[in-house]
């Protein structure tokens, strides 16, 4: 499988079966996969999502996999017949966010009272539909903004599920399965079973600063696990700590492809046990509650500025509550001493406030939840954000193209 390369040069992930096996044992044990499942897959098949956790692991369960085409009208006419009786029902689906974003905006411009067809009349109905049906909607590949979140639960009743994984260790962490309202909005819950972890300076891989592990992965059917993993943090220091993420266990990869040298770069071995992390590239923070929650790729969302470290996802976050902004990207632009903050956003359609989109406006609107050295110092406009077929907007190339309007 290729590696997305939205930050870096894409590298071939080879898949042993033992890997793929863990993979998807750990993801029927912690979501509770059953035959009775039915998953609805509009995903791409060249990405660990849509092969692993959509068509694997499901069918390993013993679950039906029904493909479709992605279209936001076209999903919930099907969503609608399961509702009915017209088609078999539904139980599982997982995308992206900007998947659901799409999706959203159709029930949402349906309860406007326009865009609806002969077939898609009443976002009441595609509420009541989704209720009957899905047992659990999952989101990931790209963070999941909070204000996308609390639309989707208002428009469908149901909360998201965020996990957090990549191709060369699949999935690795998730909010749990049950207690629903034990998710959280910007967390990516725990370790997945079979599946251990550090957190580490990125500078020093090997002073580990905290460490978890899952439930033990087990082969044998049987009803979702807790996802409650334990973990301890070094040295006497108390939650939140944040660092590197290394993640170890069978769900992880050998190597590169032909490429000895980024394998060796991109794991750790521990001298007391053998065992092998893999470095992610993410900083997380471990929270008071010991969840982790992901601040960004080291190499382009963690900023400097003023003396302080700052997590782009964390400011991005605070800017999409603005009505003003569909979309938003924040990149450290190259400064003379220090990254400038830029925010490169999409303007909404339809805003809420018809206040135009200023700088000012911007810091002022986002003061209440970012301290003063986070706030943005530049603003860009876009039509549209680059991205790959899994979501994830490509932050170098915006770097690039607008690098020469901050030298």
């Amino acid at each position: 499988m290729p590696c997305s390369g939205t930050t870096g040069r894409r590298k071939g992930v080879p898949a042993s079966q033992a890997q793929l096996d863990a993979m998807c044992h750990s993801l029927i044990q912690a979501w509770a996969y059953a035959p009775s499942d039915r998953m609805l897959h509009v995903l791409p098949l060249n990405h660990v999502h849509g092969l692993v956790n959509a068509l694997f692991a499901p069918l390993l369960s013993g679950a039906t996999v029904e493909f479709m085409p992605f279209d936001p009208s076209a999903v919930w006419q099907r969503v609608l017949a399961g509702h009915t009786g017209q088609a078999p029902p539904l139980s599982l689906f997982t995308g992206v966010p900007t998947m659901y974003a799409r999706l959203v905006s159709v029930l949402e411009d349906l309860r406007a009272g326009h865009g609806g067809t002969d077939q898609l009349r009443s976002a009441d109905a595609v509420r009541a539909a989704c209720a009957s049906q899905f047992r659990v909607m999952m989101s990931g590949s790209a963070p999941l903004p909070a204000r996308l979140a609390t639309r989707w639960q208002a428009a469908t009743g149901h909360t998201l599920l965020e996990r957090y994984g990549m191709t060369e260790i699949g999935m690795a962490l998730s909010n749990p399965l049950a207690p629903v309202d034990a998710r959280a909005i910007g967390e990516v819950g725990v370790a997945l079973p079979g599946v251990t972890w550090r957190i580490a300076p990125p500078t020093d891989p090997h002073h580990v600063l905290a460490d978890g592990r899952g439930p033990a992965l087990s082969t044998a059917p049987a009803a979702a696990t807790s996802t409650a993993a334990a973990h301890h943090i070094h040295g006497g220091a108390a939650a939140p700590v944040d660092g590197e993420l290394l993640v170890g266990g069978p769900t992880v990869f050998d190597g590169y492809r032909g490429n000895p040298q980024a394998t060796a770069e991109s794991f750790v071995v521990c001298a007391a046990t053998g065992d092998r992390f893999f470095r992610t590239g993410d900083h997380v923070q471990l929270t008071p509650r010991g969840t982790l929650a992901i601040l960004g790729r080291l190499s382009v969302d963690i900023l400097k500025s003023k003396g302080y470290k700052l997590s782009a996802l964390q400011i991005e976050r605070a800017i999409l509550d603005d009505t003003r902004i569909a979309d938003v990207a924040v990149v450290g632009m190259p400064g003379e001493v220090d990254d400038v903050v830029t925010a490169i956003v999409v303007l909404a359609k339809a805003p809420a406030s018809t206040e135009p989109l200023t700088l000012a406006s911007l810091r002022h609107g986002v003061a209440h939840a970012l301290p003063t050295y986070a706030l943005p110092q530049a603003l860009i406009t876009v039509a549209a954000m680059p991205r790959n077929a899994m979501g994830k907007v490509n932050k170098k190339e915006l770097i690039q193209r607008f690098q020469q309007n901050h030298k």
